[in-house]
């Protein structure tokens, strides 16, 4: 009896959890559309006109913003997966935060969701005065979606912010229109 009540819990929590997600598009021209699965929660916000479509999310009531941006893929196969990293490798390079953060040469971590590959690295912020738009973590990454190259960048004040905003990108997948 007492399993079947976990698992009836068990069941429950998931299907709740299953329903707390709304899907969130990204058109990118004749290309079809990045879709993502983001909490109801939060809200998206229109991004930059441009070649490259963007897509904001946020959460409200937090300081946390979720930049995702989406262009067609020049290459594909290992080709794809290695320009994703070299990209993840330049950002890192790059970094004009490199000498305020506390690991000025992070890790690079692999991020796989059932249609989405990629990289990203996340930097903390010994700066951090926690004034509006002051963020103290900050993850950015590339990934590889169907056809579809997809940058990513995750500014938030709780360090815990990062595995949901990540679980948003693992969901991605690219449609044709």
């Amino acid at each position: 009896m007492v399993t079947f009540l976990v698992a009836l819990v068990a069941l429950s929590l998931a299907i709740d959890t299953a329903a707390a997600a709304t899907l969130r598009r990204l058109p990118i021209g004749d290309r079809g559309a990045l879709e993502l699965m983001a909490p109801d929660d939060w809200v998206t916000e229109p991004g930059r006109p441009s070649a490259d479509p963007q897509l904001v999310l946020r959460m409200p009531g937090r300081e946390f913003v979720m930049l995702v941006t989406a262009r067609p893929l020049p290459v594909s196969g290992s080709a794809a997966r290695e320009r994703a990293r070299k990209a993840v490798e330049e950002l890192i390079a790059g970094r004009e935060v490199a000498e305020t953060a506390e690991n000025p040469q992070p890790p690079i971590e692999e991020l796989t969701g059932a249609r989405a590959n990629g990289y990203y690295f996340s930097m903390t912020d010994k700066t951090w005065t926690g004034a509006p738009n002051d963020y103290h973590y900050m993850t950015q990454g590339s990934m590889i979606v169907g056809s579809l190259a997809v940058g990513f960048r995750i500014l938030s004040n709780v360090e815990a912010d990062r595995e949901p905003a990540l679980e948003v990108l693992r969901s991605a997948r690219h449609v044709a229109q």
